[in-house]
C-alpha cells in the first residue's frame, strides 16, 4: 500500500512541478533566428543532484524524435568515483506537442535496461499534461499553461547577490546533421551563498540548434555534483506519429484538471524511504521512525508558533523530504572529515547568535517573508526544536548505520540549518538592521576554564575592535566590497589560537617580536607616505586605500584590534609573555602592507625606504627628530649604492636588495653596542684587505665578458664595477658619520670596520667568479 502511494506522490509531483522543470515557450509561428537565441534554457540540477533532461519547446513545425543519453560523473570524497547512465526518449509532433520520459540511472558499466518511471506528454493546444506511470500502469491528466516559459538570466550579478553569470560564445558545429551554436556558462557563487568556504565555479557548455530551437547537446561540470552530459542521438526529423502522443494500451486514466498547483507530500516519512531502508521489517522500520515523527510534529508546532504568517500546510512535508534525501545522501558518499563537523555545527551557531541578537528580529516589516519568526523567543524556541529533531534523526541514522561517527550523520543537517539562519540574516540585514556578530562560536571549542558568559565578556572588546577595524578597513579602501572581511579576521584569530594551544612553548624570543612590529612600522611609513596613496588609477586592486588618512586611520584601528586580542589571550595563557601574542598578527600585516607597497610601485611610485624604524631601539639618547635627520644621509647613500649594484649586476634580480642593506647595517650597530669598539689598526688591516681584493677583480681581463652560466651577482663591466664601489665607499662615509653620531668618543674610521670586511668578503666572491670565467685576476 505504501509503494502505490509512494509512486502516486511521484506522478502528482512530477506533473505539478513540470510547468517548472520543463517550463514552456510561448507558441510562436516563426522560429527564432540564431542570432536572436544563444540556447535554450538549461535546468540547474543545483544542490539535490536530481538531473533533468533537455529542455524542449512546444514550437510547431519543427517536429522530431530521438534518444537523449545521459551520463553522470561524480566523485565522492574518499576518492572513489560513481558513475552512471541512462537514456530517455523525446518526440515532437508537428503541432508542438512533446513527449518526455524519466528513467532510473544504472552503472555505466551495466548492461541493464534504465527503468522507465513514468512518461510525459504536453498538449500546448488543450494545456493539458499527460503523465503516466508504467509500474501502475495509470495515468493522469494535469493542467498546465503553455505561455509560461524560463527567461534566460542576464549575465552579470544574480539578483540575490550570490553568484555572477558570464557567457562566452563557442562558435559552431554540426551535431547529427544540424548546425548548432555553442555557450559556454559559468556560474561563479561568492563565499557563503550556500554554506561554502570558498568560491565555487559551475560550468556549462550547450550546443543548441536554432532549426529545432532546442539544446542537442549540455555538459555540466558542477563540483557538487560532479559532471552531468546530456546529448542528443539517434535523431530523426520529421513527424513522429500519433503512438508517441496517445495513452498506452491497459492503462487507466485516473482525471482530475483543476489540479493543486503545488507538491502534495505525504504524512510520514516512512513512505519516502522504505525503498532506501533494508534490513528492517515494516513495523519495525515505524517503530524506529516515531521518535523522528515525533520531533517533526513538536518543530512545525513551534515553528507555527514562531511564524505565526506561515500559513503554509507544507511545513512537515517539506521537512519528511529533506530528511529522505538526506538519508539517499549518506548512502551514496561517505562521511566528511572531523574538521568539516566541527566547522559546520560552528557556524550553525555563529549564525543563530547574529539572527536571535538582531535588534529587529522583534520588529517585523511589511514584505517579511511569511516563514519568518517574529520574535527572538521564537527563534530560541524553533531552535532547540530543531536540535530535538536532529538528535532524533541521528539516532535513526545509528540503526542503519552503525559503524558510522554518529556527529557524521548530522552533517548535511547542521548544513542546510546553516543556511536557513543565514536566510533569516539577510532579512534582518534588509529589515535595516546590523546584525550583532561576534567571533565567540569559533573559539568556544578551543576554550576551557571560562563559562559561556564568562567568554562572551571577554571577547566583547574584541567583537568590538574587530567591528571598528571593518569599519576603518571600509573606508580606507571603498572599492572593497567584500562581504566577508569580518569574518576572514575572526577565522584567522580561530586559527591563531588552535596554534598557540597546539605549541607548547607559546612564547616567541623577544627580539623575534620586537624585529617584526619594526619591520611592520617600517612598511606602514613606506606606504603611507607614497606620492600616489592620494592617486588612485584604472586597475587597482579592490583593498588599496584611497588615501593616506584613511590607511592611518585602518592602521590605528588595527593596532587597537592588536591590543584588544593580546589582553583576551593574556587571560587564557597568565603565564606566557604577553608582547608573543601579537607576533603573528603583526606578520601578517606586515605582509597585507608590503602588498600595499607593491601596489604603490606597480602605479609608477618609487617608495621612500629608510633605515630609521631598524635602529630606533638600538638608538636610545636621540629624539625621533634627531634621528630622522642622522639617517637621511645613510638612506640616499642606500638609495645609491642599491642602483649602482642593479647596474653594475644587472643578473641580480633582488628586489629586496636595499633592504638586506638595511638589515645589514641595523646588525652592526646592534653587534657594535654588545662588543669592544674596533682600534684604527683593525680598520687599516681590512681596509688594506678590500683595497686588494678590488684592484685584483678590476684589473681582471675576463671582467667585461660575461659568459653562460655566470652567477646573478657577477659583474658585466669594469666601468660599472668601479661606480658601484664609488657609492660603496660613499655609503660606507654616510654610515660611519651616523655611528659616530652615536659614539661619539669612538675612533671614526674605525666604526667601518665590520662593514669594510663584509665588502671584502663579496669581492672576493667576485674574484671566485673570475677564475670559474678562467680568468686569473693579478694578485
Amino acid at each position: 500500500m505504501r509503494t502505490c502511494l509512494l509512486r502516486a506522490f511521484v506522478l502528482v509531483l512530477c506533473l505539478v512541478s513540470s510547468s517548472f522543470l520543463i517550463a514552456q515557450t510561448a507558441s510562436a509561428s516563426v522560429p527564432a533566428s540564431a542570432s536572436d537565441v544563444q540556447h535554450a534554457p538549461d535546468p540547474d540540477s543545483g544542490m539535490i543532484g536530481h538531473v533533468d533532461g533537455l529542455f524542449i519547446p512546444l514550437v510547431p513545425g519543427a517536429p522530431f524524435h530521438a534518444k537523449i543519453v545521459v551520463h553522470l560523473t561524480r566523485q565522492l570524497p574518499d576518492g572513489a568515483t560513481v558513475e552512471q547512465k541512462y537514456y530517455t526518449l523525446a518526440a515532437r509532433s508537428s503541432d508542438g506537442r512533446t513527449y518526455r520520459e524519466m528513467r532510473e540511472p544504472v552503472p555505466a558499466d551495466s548492461d541493464l535496461e534504465p527503468a522507465l518511471v513514468h512518461t510525459q506528454v504536453y498538449d500546448p493546444k488543450t494545456s493539458l499534461i499527460t503523465g503516466c506511470v508504467p509500474d501502475e500502469r495509470i495515468c493522469r491528466h494535469g493542467t498546465f499553461d503553455p505561455t509560461q516559459h524560463p527567461v534566460d538570466e542576464p549575465a552579470g550579478p544574480s539578483s540575490d547577490g550570490k553568484s555572477v553569470l558570464t557567457r562566452e560564445s563557442l562558435g559552431t558545429k554540426t551535431i547529427d546533421g544540424l548546425e548548432c551554436s555553442g555557450t559556454r556558462e559559468t556560474r561563479t557563487f561568492k563565499v557563503g551563498a550556500f554554506g561554502n568556504d570558498k568560491p565555487l565555479v559551475v560550468i556549462k557548455e550547450i550546443w543548441y540548434s536554432p532549426q529545432l530551437q532546442f539544446n542537442l547537446s549540455v555538459t555540466r561540470l558542477d563540483p557538487r555534483n560532479g559532471t552531468q552530459k546530456l546529448e542528443v542521438t539517434d535523431l530523426k526529423l520529421g513527424d513522429p506519429g500519433e503512438a508517441w502522443f496517445t495513452m498506452p494500451d491497459g492503462f487507466r486514466l485516473v482525471t482530475g484538471r483543476g489540479m493543486q498547483t503545488r507538491p502534495v507530500y505525504p504524512a510520514e516519512l516512512e513512505p519516502l524511504i522504505e525503498k532506501d531502508v533494508s534490513g528492517m521489517t515494516p513495523d519495525e522500520l515505524k517503530t524506529a521512525l516515531d521518535p523522528v515523527e515525533a520531533a517533526i510534529g513538536t518543530y512545525t508546532k513551534v515553528h507555527a508558533q514562531a511564524a505565526p504568517n506561515d500559513r503554509s500546510d507544507e511545513f512537515a512535508g517539506r521537512l519528511r523530504q529533506r530528511l529522505a534525501n538526506d538519508l539517499r545522501m549518506l548512502q551514496q558518499n561517505s562521511g566528511p572529515r572531523a574538521a568539516q563537523l566541527q566547522e559546520a555545527d560552528l557556524r550553525m551557531n555563529e549564525s543563530f547568535r547574529t539572527v536571535v541578537n538582531s535588534p529587529c528580529i522583534d520588529k517585523p516589516a511589511p514584505g517579511d517573508p511569511p516563514n519568518i519568526p517574529t520574535s527572538a523567543e521564537g527563534v530560541r524556541a524553533e531552535q532547540t526544536a530543531w536540535l530535538a529533531l536532529r538528535d532524533a534523526w541521528v539516532a535513526f541514522l545509528v540503526k542503519l548505520f552503525p559503524n558510522a561517527n554518529p556527529a557524521s550523520l548530522s552533517w548535511t543537517l547542521s548544513n542546510e540549518r546553516e543556511s536557513d539562519l543565514r536566510h533569516l540574516e539577510n532579512i534582518e540585514r534588509n529589515r535595516g538592521c546590523e546584525t550583532e556578530e561576534s567571533i565567540e562560536p569559533l573559539l568556544a571549542r578551543y576554550v576551557t576554564g571560562l563559562t559561556p558568559d564568562q567568554l562572551d565578556a571577554a571577547l566583547k572588546p574584541v567583537d568590538a575592535a574587530i567591528a571598528a577595524y571593518a569599519k576603518a578597513h571600509a573606508a580606507a579602501s571603498p572599492n572593497d566590497q567584500s562581504e566577508n572581511f569580518s569574518n576572514q579576521l575572526r577565522a584567522r584569530f580561530s586559527g591563531e589560537l588552535n596554534m598557540l594551544q597546539q605549541n607548547a612553548n607559546s612564547n616567541f624570543p623577544k627580539f623575534q617580536l620586537q624585529d617584526a612590529d619594526l619591520r611592520m612600522k617600517e612598511t606602514f611609513r613606506e606606504v603611507s607616505t607614497s606620492p600616489c596613496i592620494d592617486k588612485p588609477q584604472p586597475g587597482d586592486p579592490p583593498n588599496l586605500p584611497t588615501s593616506a588618512e584613511g590607511l592611518r586611520a585602518e592602521q590605528t584601528a588595527w593596532l587597537a584590534l592588536r591590543d584588544a586580542w593580546d589582553a583576551f589571550l593574556a587571560q587564557l595563557f597568565p603565564k606566557a609573555d604577553p608582547a608573543s601574542f601579537g607576533w603573528m598578527m603583526t606578520n601578517e600585516r606586515d605582509a597585507e602592507l608590503r602588498r600595499l607597497e607593491n601596489a604603490e610601485r606597480n602605479r609608477g611610485c618609487e617608495i621612500e625606504v629608510s633605515i630609521e624604524p631598524l635602529l630606533v631601539r638600538y638608538v636610545p639618547g636621540l629624539t625621533p627628530g634627531q634621528l630622522d635627520a642622522a639617517v637621511k644621509p645613510v638612506d640616499a647613500a642606500i638609495a645609491a649604492y642599491a642602483k649602482a649594484h642593479a647596474d653594475a649586476e644587472p643578473g641580480d634580480l633582488n628586489d629586496n636588495y636595499a633592504r638586506m642593506l638595511e638589515q645589514q647595517l641595523a646588525s652592526q650597530l646592534q653587534f657594535q653596542q654588545q662588543n669592544p669598539m674596533p682600534s684604527q689598526d683593525n680598520f687599516e688591516e681590512a681596509d688594506l684587505h678590500l683595497n686588494q681584493a678590488f684592484r685584483a677583480v678590476i684589473n681582471s681581463s675576463c671582467l667585461s665578458k660575461p659568459v653562460p652560466g655566470d652567477p646573478p651577482n657577477a659583474p658585466v663591466s669594469e666601468e660599472k664595477l668601479r661606480a658601484e664601489e664609488r657609492a660603496w665607499i660613499a655609503m660606507r662615509d654616510a654610515w660611519t658619520a651616523f655611528m659616530a653620531t652615536v659614539y661619539p668618543s669612538a675612533n671614526r674610521a674605525a666604526l667601518g670596520l665590520n662593514l669594510t670586511q663584509i665588502r671584502t668578503g663579496e669581492l672576493e666572491q667576485i674574484r671566485n667568479i673570475e677564475r670559474n670565467r678562467g680568468c686569473v685576476p693579478q694578485e
